[in-house]
């Protein structure tokens, strides 16, 4: 097994407690929170990730299972949920290029609909280039 839950569990407390201090003086931040867990075998506790992945999207960010290698091919089903989603990666060497597909795959979803339309061509050559990496 791995520390995914321990883990997963330090980065909500980080997260609530930041939500928390922005209540309190009143504050909203908008950033992009992207939390990429990786792993090179299965989580020692499959129901705990996804309970802490529901809770961390519940907090605004998003959660992504990276297995690293075969030896953690449950990592991308473990982590297919409503609140999460996995990947492998086959070799680590693709892992930057996964990191990036995701960050890339997120941060244009914040972008405002008018700006999509007028960007659509470089997004999609964009998502494209990541198409083969898995």
């Amino acid at each position: 097994g791995n520390g995914d839950t321990a883990a997963l569990t330090y980065i909500y407390s980080k997260i609530q407690a930041e939500r928390e201090q922005e209540d309190k003086v009143g504050t909203k931040d908008n950033r992009l929170r992207l939390v990429v867990a990786c792993s090179d075998g299965g989580p020692d506790d499959e129901v705990g990730v996804q309970d802490l992945a529901k809770k961390i999207g519940q907090l605004g960010a998003v959660v992504v299972g990276i297995g690293l290698t075969e030896t953690a091919s449950a990592v991308p089903i473990i982590y297919d949920t409503p609140y999460s989603r996995g990947d492998i990666a086959k070799d680590v060497n693709d892992l930057p290029a996964l990191v990036a597909k995701h960050l890339v795959s997120e941060a244009i979803k914040l972008f405002p609909e008018r700006a999509k339309e007028s960007a659509r061509g470089v997004i999609n050559a964009a998502i494209a280039k990541f198409k083969n990496v898995r």
